[in-house]
Order: C-alpha cells, then sequence, then structure tokens
C-alpha cells in the first residue's frame, strides 16, 4: 500500500507541474486576447463584456481546458495510479481556489464559486475522460 501511495504522489506532483506549465500558458494566451479585444471593439462592447461577465467566462473555459488536459495527461503518464492522482490533484485545486475566493477583500458571487468549483474539478474530469480506469479497488 505504501508503495501505491508514493506513486500516487508522484503523478500527483507530475500533474501539478503540467498544471503550472499549463497555467502559464493559458494566461499569456487570455492576455493576448484581452489586449487584441480591448483594442478592436467599442466602448459599448467592452462594457457589455465586464457588465455581463463574460471577460470572466472566456477565462474560466481556457482554465478549464488547461486543467482537463493535465488530469488527461496524468493518466496517460501512469496508468496505473493516473485517476486517483488526479482526484488528489482535483481536491488540492479545487480547495486551493475556494480559500482565495473566501478570503478576498473583494467579496464574492455565487457564481465565483462554480466557476471556482468547475475549474477545480476539472483535473478528474480529463482523467475520467481519458478512459484509463487504473486500479479500481481505490475507489
Amino acid at each position: 500500500m505504501r508503495k501505491h501511495t508514493i506513486e500516487v504522489l508522484r503523478t500527483a506532483t507530475v500533474g501539478a507541474g503540467v498544471l503550472v506549465v499549463l497555467y502559464g500558458a493559458t494566461r499569456l494566451a487570455s492576455n493576448a486576447v484581452d489586449s487584441f479585444v480591448f483594442l478592436n471593439v467599442s466602448s459599448e462592447m467592452r462594457r457589455v463584456l465586464l457588465d455581463y461577465r463574460i471577460w470572466e467566462l472566456y477565462r474560466a473555459c481556457l482554465y478549464f481546458i488547461g486543467a482537463a488536459t493535465t488530469g488527461y495527461l496524468m493518466t496517460r503518464v501512469d496508468e496505473v495510479h493516473g485517476l486517483c492522482a488526479a482526484v488528489v490533484l482535483t481536491a488540492f485545486v479545487s480547495v486551493v481556489l475556494l480559500a482565495s475566493l473566501f478570503t478576498s477583500p473583494e467579496g464574492f458571487y455565487l457564481t465565483d464559486v462554480a466557476i471556482a468549483l468547475i475549474v477545480g474539478v476539472s483535473p478528474a474530469i480529463g482523467a475520467i475522460a481519458s478512459g484509463k480506469r487504473g486500479h479500481e479497488h481505490y475507489f
């Protein structure tokens, strides 16, 4: 059992590294889109994007795709422990996102909680989507 725990933690660490790299790439892509859109749309359209929080939703979609890709890659790297490691990473990311949201001095909306949970759960979604189950005795 100890060997499995070490393997799960190793795979989760690799997944966390991949998540950091994909987070950086996602941030660069979203900043490029932001600068392009802000320069090329009217002020009324900018106002609509901000008022209806479309700006945040497209960024959340990009982060969801990056985190789901991480979960998918974790199950490809380690077919036996990948799903369990993705669940460990999912728990960690969800707790961190919710903690930062709840401790924010600016407050939050219910949609912020939903977005944080969706992005937090996405590594597990990506792992499940890969079709690799690994050991069934973990769940």
